[in-house]
This record gives structure tokens, sequence and C-alpha cells, in this order.
């Protein structure tokens, strides 16, 4: 279970602040800074987990605690800079003071509505990743449909590996299971049949994949009142959001460039730096960074969890993020990612986890 997971990874990461061991690892340790990730910012995204059926909770953090990590960044003296300022720190091996850039993920609306007054107010950069059909709001968001069907229905129906499966969905944990249980076999499964799953779930309990998707999602116009703000780039995140691994090249090569087309055609200008979906080991890997170049960007993003290093002058096109998490809304964590220590142990004391 998710929950069982999360408990251990905090257990992990409190033993570490508490024993101090992360001021000691940050000595040998020390970064040139970090690009953050973030997907969803509003006021009510306490991450409680335990308490209700929140599955995608660990997306969203509250506009009080990004408030809280701006803070804190600026009193610990790091410099609050744009993408663009990062990736050329970056190339040019600059480590003359430590940086933190920030990156939301997909284009939704409470980016707009709730994380861009806190930005302005400590003045700080910040780039939003586009997926073009979630603006267009046409996307299938199936992750958002899946926990629709769960959260109101007694009994969720799906086809799993070939055949109509139930899963019981009647009391919370029930529902917390099915989640589990449905969730990563659709992660596992291939793009085009996940998405034939998910549309058949929809069609089955009646779910507006497109209403869903434009409650959720910016429009256009807000998209270019973002981008008329000096504090804001727009960067590319895909047409569709697929599992780019999944895809054959020329449907990845399509992805990159149409995203990027799209953008330019609705704000008058191309966007130069790309961000892959989901972006882990599992679905963005040495073919995916080498088109991303290909096409013409500038640098791209991953999830692959890590500070940014000196070395990573060499991967620009795999650049490690370091998670918002929506379980994690405490100072406390962040004081420890930015010491590096967690990512040091996770990556095996390695600096670069770009294979």
């Amino acid at each position: 279970m998710v929950d069982l997971r999360t408990k251990v990874f905090k257990t992990g990461l409190e033993t570490l602040y508490y024993t101090g061991a992360h001021h000691v690892m940050a000595a040998f340790w020390r970064s040139s800074g970090a690009i953050f990730n973030l997907h969803h910012i509003h006021p009510d995204a306490d991450g409680d987990q335990e308490h209700r059926f929140n599955p995608n909770g660990p997306l969203a953090i509250t506009d009080h605690f990004l408030d809280e990590v701006l803070c804190y960044l600026e009193e610990e003296g790091f410099d609050l800079v744009s993408l663009e300022e990062a990736v050329a720190r970056i190339r040019q091996g600059d480590t003359s003071k430590r940086f933190a850039a920030f990156t939301i993920d997909d284009g939704y609306i409470d980016n707009y509505v709730y994380a861009w007054p806190v930005f302005k107010k400590y003045n700080c950069p910040f780039t939003v990743f586009v997926t073009t059909d979630i603006v267009d709001g046409t996307a299938s968001l199936w992750w958002f449909i899946l926990e629709e069907a769960i959260r109101h229905q007694d009994v969720v129906q799906i086809d799993l590996d070939g055949e109509l499966k139930s899963f019981d969905s009647s009391t919370l944990e029930q529902m917390k299971q099915a989640w589990e249980d449905i969730y990563w076999q659709l992660r596992g499964s291939n793009e085009a049949l996940l998405r034939l799953t998910i549309k058949q779930l929809a069609e089955r309990y009646h779910i507006d994949t497109n209403a869903l998707c434009r409650n959720l999602a910016m429009t256009w116009d807000e998209v270019r009142t973002l981008n008329q703000d000096d504090l804001v780039t727009i960067g590319a995140h895909t047409v569709s959001h697929p599992c780019l691994m999944e895809l054959s090249y020329k449907d990845v090569r399509y992805e990159m460039e149409e995203s990027r087309a799209r953008i330019a055609r609705k704000l008058g200008q191309e966007p130069k730096f790309f961000c892959y979906p989901y972006g882990d080991e599992t679905t963005a890997g040495q073919r995916e960074f080498a088109l991303a170049k290909d096409v013409g960007y500038e640098a791209a993003v991953t999830t692959r969890k890590g500070m940014i290093y000196e070395e990573h002058r060499d991967h620009l096109f795999a650049l490690p993020r370091v998670s918002l998490n929506g379980s994690y809304q405490q100072i406390k964590y962040i004081d420890l990612y930015m010491s590096g220590a967690p990512f040091v142990l996770y990556n095996k004391f390695s600096k670069v986890n770009a294979v």
C-alpha cells in the first residue's frame, strides 16, 4: 500500500533529520542547487492519505506550504532563479552561489489562481510545463478518471488482462486497495491499452472526461496572461501526456515537436525547455533524452530524484528534480532535501542518474 511506503520513507527521512546525519553528508555532497517539481497548489491540499480517499493527494501542496518553502530558501541564502538561469549556470559550471528553480507540470488552473500570487510575492521565477491537450480541455486525465470511478462506485468493474474484473470499493480501505491494484497495473500496461481501458471505464460509469479536464485546466487565455509576466516561462510537456517509452520513435518525435508548435502558435514564441511525462527511469531514457536535444530544445527535466551538480552540464536533457510532495509538507523535509542526503542514498552515492 502507498500509505505503508510513505510511512517507511518518512521514517528514513526523520532518522536522517534527527540524527543530524544529513548535515555530515552535506559537507561531502554539496550541490549547485535544485530544480523543484510541482503539479497542484491549492488551499485544501492537506495531503491526508489516512482518513479520506485522496489517491492523487501527493500531487498537491497548499499555497501556504509553497510560501513557507520560498521563505525558507530565501532565508537560507539560495538564489531563486528561472529555469533558463539554472540551465545557464549548469552549462557554465557556475557554483558561486546555490540556486533553486521551480517548475510546475501539466497546466492546471490552480497554478494560475493560487501558485502565481505566491511566486510574485517572493519575486520568484517559475516554469509551467504545458500539456497542450490539457489546456485544450480534451486530455484523458486517466489518473483522475480512475479516482472518480472508485470514489462513486461500491464495486468498480474494469477490463484488465483481457477480462472484466471487479474491485470492491465500498469502504475507505477497499477504495485505497482498489486504487493500488488498478493504478499500478495500468501503469505497467502499454499506452494504447491504458487509453482504451480508461475510455471504456469512463463510458461504463458515465464520466465526462472533457468536463473533468476543463474543470482542472487553465485556458489558453490564462496561459497567455501568465506568459506576459517576466517571472513566468512556458515549457512543453507533450501533446497528450503519454508514457514516451511506450511509443514509437516517430510518435515520440511528434509529441515533442507538435507540443512545441502548438504552444508557439498560441503564444507567439517557441518554448525552450521540455518536460518528460511521468519522467522517471521507466518512462524516459536515452532515446527520449537524445530526441529532446535533436528536435531543438535547450534542456529537459525528468522526475529522477536528485540535486544539481557540476557534472549535469553533460546531461542537460536528463536533469533531475526535487518533488514537493503533498505527503511531506513540513520544512524539515526541505532542509533534508537541500542537504542532498536523501538523494545521495537513493542514487547509491552517484551524483548523476541519467542512464
